[in-house]
């Protein structure tokens, strides 16, 4: 089986040349669409694949450090929400489906394999400001805010070490 960034460069090899800087806006646009949708076939069985690596990082850090608070953003294309087929599912609704089991350890002495949090982000890295949703793996129907999502990081890591670390999210 070939590598990711083999199989990548092959399919970008297939699309040619980017567009030059001074393209038309539209052919700019079709190039960065066919290069996120070779992206998302290239990636499609990558998702199940990657979550046994995801759960050895997650054992090996909390053994090593059972009070961390571990999370994970996975970012995903905002197209990822809206490529679902009649044989299967969105990119975005199947990494709900696999990653949910993977968010939500309570306390260090819960399941060495889960995050903390774990979030799934859609973002529209081609525009220039680059808007992005964020949603706690296996919420897909409700977005969290950013500053939402690291305030509760925050007062999680605050809980671990009472110590060391306060947290408030007043100003």
């Amino acid at each position: 089986m070939a590598r990711v960034d083999e199989r990548l460069a092959a399919i970008l090899a297939e699309l040619g040349d980017k567009p030059p800087d001074d393209a038309k806006a539209s052919v700019k646009k079709r190039y960065s669409e066919l290069v996120s949708q070779a992206v998302a076939e290239v990636f499609a069985g990558e998702l199940t694949n990657r979550r046994g690596d995801m759960l050895f990082e997650a054992v090996t850090l909390h053994r090593k450090f059972p009070y961390a608070v571990l999370a994970g953003f996975f970012i995903l294309d905002h197209e990822a929400a809206s490529d679902a087929t009649d044989r299967r599912k969105s990119t975005f609704n199947n990494a709900h489906l696999r990653l949910k089991i993977f968010t939500g350890r309570a306390d260090p002495a819960g399941r060495d394999e889960q995050y903390e949090r774990l979030y799934v982000v859609l973002m529209n890295a081609s525009s220039r400001d680059a808007p992005f949703q964020v949603y706690l793996a296996g919420c897909p129907e409700a977005p969290v805010s950013l500053d939402a999502a690291f305030d509760e990081l925050l007062a999680l890591v605050a809980e671990r070490d009472p110590d060391s670390t306060s947290w408030t999210t007043e100003p």
